[in-house]
């Protein structure tokens, strides 16, 4: 005959469920337990040892229920939800909401979605509602709102969790266990604030410094003016925001610099092309046009000064090339001068060549030929200038 009480066959139950890491049905003999016996300890201690047992399975098993639309249970996972969902239906007709309320946080540990137990729970929660308003209530109770508490917090719910501490200590003032969890809990929620406020920033100058790294400065600036609205006077991002102004102020300066280089080698290829079509003009004008652009440039001065070098020499072999033109004419209408026997008009187109260049050697052979056809007429040779003469001349 089994002697064992039936709490203690409930935790030997337990026990047994949670070595053969069978969750569903650890918890459903624990609420039993608690069921029979709300204030029992050994009940409890299993009760937060198995919240934190296999805690990545639950949560996993917890989230994938909030993002998929229906759950699929597994027959073992049903019958622990209608165990749980039996138990709070029960104990809330008791009039123990507390308890009732545990019951249905572990049915929601098996489906977050049930229909049935988030119905039950609002109804539990507003007879605690009721029953905090109509009077202090036993002791007792404070298992249950400290069990579910526990639950919330182990499931990363703080504020779920405050609210069902405020909820006991509005019926239990000054409990010293509810106020310990409750400090332990807003300790938590500081902690997770503070963490949240640490990943924004990194967030934020994570994506400040990838932009940086791709030269989109302007990004860059932009995302720093809102991590700035966020952390106003932040040193960090005041540093780094100092860093990418200066990055590029420098990016544009070497991004002008290119863009006048090409300017100015453009100019540089143009101002050559019309040298060698000598079109000195517009060479040079190519090349002003340059140094409007960049006034300093060393190819574009040495550019210029070939240039007028260039153009005063072809303009000085014109212009030699214009006399000697001349010179020719002149000699050319003397000689006829000659044959037509006018010699003196020969002999004057011989000195308006010598006015042109008085040393030059042509001039004078022609004149000594047109001296000697006049011989018979003048008796003698005598030159328009003599040796003598072009040699002062030519000093």
């Amino acid at each position: 005959m089994n002697s064992e009480s039936p709490i203690a066959e409930e935790l030997r139950r337990a026990q047994a469920a949670i070595a053969e890491e069978r969750l569903n049905d650890a918890l459903a003999a624990i609420a039993s337990a608690l069921a029979l016996d709300p204030s029992n300890a050994e009940a409890m201690r299993m009760a937060v040892a198995l919240g934190e047992h296999d805690e990545e399975t639950r949560l996993a098993k917890i989230e994938q229920a909030h993002t998929t639309s229906s759950v699929h249970n597994s027959p073992a996972d049903e019958n622990s939800l209608q165990v749980h969902l039996a138990n709070a239906r029960r104990l809330f007709l008791e009039g123990q909401f507390d308890l009732a309320h545990a019951e249905t946080t572990l049915a929601l540990l098996v489906d977050p979605l049930s229909s049935d137990t988030l119905t039950l729970e609002k109804e539990i929660h507003l007879a605690i509602t009721a029953k905090g308003r109509a009077g202090p209530q036993s002791s007792e109770s404070i298992n249950g709102i400290l069990l579910v508490a526990r639950r919330y917090v182990e499931r990363d719910k703080l504020d779920r969790a405050l609210e069902e501490i405020d909820t006991g200590l509005a019926m239990h003032p000054g409990h010293p266990e509810l106020l310990w969890l409750r400090n332990d809990v807003c300790e938590k929620v500081r902690l997770k604030k503070e963490l949240a406020v640490r990943n924004r920033k990194n967030e934020l100058l994570l994506a400040i410094r990838e932009h940086f790294a791709r030269t989109e400065f302007d990004d860059a600036l932009l995302t720093i003016q809102t991590a700035l609205s966020e952390f106003p006077d932040d040193q960090d991002i005041l540093q780094l925001e100092q860093q990418i102004s200066a990055a590029q102020e420098r990016w544009q300066q070497l991004h002008q610099f290119e863009k006048q280089k090409e300017a100015v080698n453009l100019h540089v290829t143009t101002a050559q092309r019309l040298m060698q079509q000598d079109k000195w003009d517009e060479a040079l004008a190519e090349v002003a046009l340059g140094l409007l652009v960049a006034p300093f440039s060393p190819d574009l001065t040495a550019l210029e000064k070939q240039l007028l070098r260039e153009q005063a020499s072809d303009e000085e072999i014109e212009d030699t090339s214009a006399t000697d033109t001349q010179i020719a004419l002149r000699i050319i209408s003397a000689e006829e001068y000659a044959k037509l026997g006018e010699f003196e008009k020969a002999l004057d187109e011989i000195a308006h060549a010598y006015g042109l260049d008085p040393g030059n050697s042509d001039i004078t052979k022609v004149e000594q030929r047109i001296r000697q056809l006049q011989r018979p007429q003048a008796g003698a040779l005598k030159l328009i200038y003599s040796n003598e003469h072009r040699r002062q001349s030519n000093a």
